[in-house]
């Protein structure tokens, strides 16, 4: 390990590297949150040869520039490079073309484990590292800035030298199980889209949080105050105010003095006050509006989206009024995106005042385009099986739903359930629970659909085996879901149901990916941006004036982004707002 305090220090390690072909590359900063955080250093090299830059430095910055170009000529390994390309980009510093990724190599060879830098070098290289938490940053009478120094360096270097060595151990893995096209071709190549995503972020209108926030603030107290009334009305006399917030107050009142029957228990034994135990208490009490559990319901709803969305939003929006959320690729095991600070997926779409997403709004000058698929997974369905009626259905652009409520013999809700949750691996018990039938009913439902699509049966069978046989699930692109509890027959059950499921979804999830990829160069031209991607969706930023060429980028791209036995359809539509007007 090498500290570069010099000019000449920086270019004798460039031209000592000038031979490798791949290096690693780390950078410290003062915390996780790309927005705030400071850069402390500057790691690169192999696990022979590394070197550190310390943050603040003397070197000019042009001739930093002009070095980590040189340098960065070569392939670069990053672990979880979409932090580290921020980072460098925040800095005013080159941005490497070719990356590779051991954070996503990990969990493309097994999404089942942790994907951390240290975790990895722990279980894979066998080696203990420092967390970061134990590198010393503070100067006190035995530790000098040298010191500091010294210890970040040979912390940073150690990271560089783990990532390369993880970047060799993960590579023949992925080659072993013909994961690398998938990794190089569909993983590597939607990260910068998700880097330059975050980076962009969305804009909130905070004025409206702030008086959605003061309108529940205000009807939650009377909410509160109404609800309180009525219980008293049924309590003995002298009972107190309830904290409508807390689930044991509730269990009291739901369950001692409105002596409701409990749907359910918890696993400590206690009677459930949750969201299902709430329902099925006013379905099977056939409560009204006015009642006390209805309006709980109401109050509980109204409380979670105030402190979730109304006020968070408002305070993470900060004096920019706009959410940079990240982005994660490795986050599920389905291969779909998921997002945190805030976590997009979660934000829920209402059609009444509360509606959060009316609270995102596009910058001065654009306008949202809202693209996404229609009935992705059904049309992926048709795709894997071949079923000759539900292909011909889609070719023809019939109507999918109405043509099982035909074979069904039953309403288009009932065969909008029967369609969509057999995809989710749903047997007879779960469909008769969702419709509130008898389980003899939703098995004539089901045998009735496989009449009409025999060729469904069979792909869901086959997909089962298969899995079952080979411990994993294989997406259109090739990459997998591995069932590590295959080992034990206990779990068999479960991973028969999520086997279909997970070959579905993940294919969607992989599409969608291939479409970004896709969209990004053809909408920078315009000046148009991808700034949320959700299951089968995507928010684009696009200046008032291309709005429409924008929409012919969208349908031609996402409609042809992979090709498929069945038609893909996007529906777009505009807005002001993040609201299907």
């Amino acid at each position: 390990m090498q500290i570069i305090k010099t000019e000449k220090e920086l270019k004798d390690s460039v031209k000592k590297l000038q031979k490798e072909e791949i290096i690693a590359c780390d950078t410290e900063t003062s915390g996780l949150d790309i927005k705030v955080a400071k850069i402390e250093g500057i790691g690169y090299g192999t696990n022979k040869h590394t070197f550190f830059i310390s943050f603040p430095h003397t070197i000019p910055h042009e001739i930093l520039v002009e070095q980590f170009n040189l340098l960065f000529e070569k392939t670069v390994i990053f672990h979880n490079a979409k932090y580290d390309i921020q980072v460098l980009f925040h800095n005013n510093l080159p941005v490497p073309r070719k990356i590779q990724d051991t954070m996503i190599m990990s969990w493309m060879v097994d999404e089942n484990t942790l994907h951390g830098l240290k975790f990895l070098a722990r279980h894979v290289l066998n080696r203990q590292p420092k967390h970061w938490t134990e590198v010393n940053r503070q100067i006190d009478l035995f530790t000098t800035e040298e010191d500091i120094m010294l210890g970040l360096a040979e912390y940073c270097c150690n990271d560089v030298i783990n990532t390369y060595d993880l970047y060799f151990h993960f590579l023949p893995l992925l080659k072993k199980e013909g994961l690398d096209i998938a990794y190089e071709r569909v993983e590597l190549k939607v990260l910068p889209v998700l880097c330059r995503m975050e980076m962009r972020g969305i804009k909130v209108d905070v004025n409206w949080l702030n008086e959605r926030n003061k309108k529940a603030d205000k009807e939650l107290f009377e909410l509160e105050k109404e609800i309180n009334k009525k219980i008293k009305e049924k309590a003995p006399e002298g009972y107190p105010s309830i904290n409508l917030r807390s689930p044991k107050q509730l269990q009291e009142i739901l369950y001692n003095i409105l002596n409701y029957k409990a749907p359910k228990e918890t696993e400590k034994g206690t009677k459930s006050t949750d969201v299902e135990s709430l329902q099925e208490i006013i379905r099977v009490n056939k409560l009204e509006e006015g009642d006390i559990v209805p309006m709980l319901m109401k109050f509980r709803d109204l409380d979670k989206v105030n402190s979730t969305y109304f006020a968070a939003l408002s305070k993470q929006a900060g004096l920019t009024s706009i959410i940079h959320c990240n982005f994660k690729q490795h986050g599920t095991r389905t291969g779909r995106l998921s997002s945190s600070d805030p976590n997009m997926q979660n934000i829920p779409s209402r059609n009444d005042e509360w509606n959060v997403r009316q609270a995102f709004i596009p910058r001065e000058g654009y306008k949202f385009l809202m693209a996404d698929y229609s009935q992705l997974e059904l049309r992926i369905l048709a795709h894997f099986s071949l079923d000759e009626n539900m292909v011909h259905t889609f070719k023809t652009g019939g109507d999918i739903h109405a043509e099982t409520m035909k074979a069904i013999n039953s309403n288009r809700h009932t065969a909008k359930t029967i369609n969509f949750g057999l995809v989710y691996g749903m047997g007879p018990r779960s469909l008769a629970q969702d419709l509130h039938i008898k389980e003899e009913d939703a098995k004539r439902y089901i045998n009735r659909f496989f009449d009409k699509y025999h060729q469904v049966k069979y792909f869901i069978d086959r997909t089962q085996v298969q899995t079952l046989h080979n411990g994993y699930v294989e997406m259109i692109t090739g990459r997998r879901r591995h069932f590590t509890e295959i080992a034990d027959r206990k779990w068999w059950n479960m991973i028969a149901r999520q086997a279909v499921n997970t070959k579905i979804q993940g294919s969607a999830a992989d599409l969608v990916k291939v479409a970004m990829i896709k969209l990004y160069p053809l909408l920078k031209k315009i000046d148009a941006h991808i700034l949320v991607q959700i299951h089968d969706e995507v928010i684009v930023e696009v200046p008032i004036d291309k709005v429409e060429e924008a929409k012919e980028i969208l349908r031609e791209t996402m409609e042809h982004a992979l090709e498929f036995e069945v038609p893909m359809v996007v529906n777009i539509t505009e807005g002001e707002r993040w609201v299907k007007e």
